[in-house]
């Protein structure tokens, strides 16, 4: 009787011991797979610090922020920030849409992520319309351009 309850005791170990092994090797296979990326945040401080750029410069301004993945040297992807999804394609060159800091001719990687981070001036500012902006390598938070 005793040894038919360390028998199941036994088996319910094993069990949970697999299940809890199981459970980390998924685990560590999706850090290992999954980009590690700098946050929006720290692509900002990147871009201001660089920049040179104070509260007061960034007052009367636009800032946008995109975060792409590139797929070619001349098409990215738009990337959801918190799933790291790809979500509609990135303004390819020549495109009347086409964005201040174009991917082609910055020697991008296949697979590479990078911020643009950008500031336009605004109206009735004598620097309307007048655009500043860096790319940001989004793996380790070198400034590319």
């Amino acid at each position: 009787m005793i040894l038919k309850g360390k028998k199941i005791i036994n088996v319910v170990f094993v069990s949970l011991l697999a299940i809890g092994v199981g459970s980390g090797l998924v685990i560590l296979y999706d850090y290992l797979e999954s980009p590690h990326l700098i946050s929006k945040d720290q692509a900002f401080a990147i871009a201001t610090k660089t920049g040179n750029w104070s509260k007061n410069f960034l007052d009367d301004k636009t800032v946008d922020m995109k975060l792409l993945h590139v797929k070619t040297n001349e098409m990215a992807f738009v990337v959801d920030e918190k799933t790291l999804q790809d979500i509609t394609p990135h303004c390819p060159q020549n495109s009347p849409c086409i964005e201040p800091y174009e991917i082609y001719g910055h020697g991008l990687e296949n697979g590479q992520y990078v911020w643009i981070v950008t500031v336009t001036g605004q109206p009735p500012n004598i620097l309307s319309g007048h655009t500043w902006g860096y790319m940001i390598d989004a793996a380790n938070g070198k400034v590319l351009q």
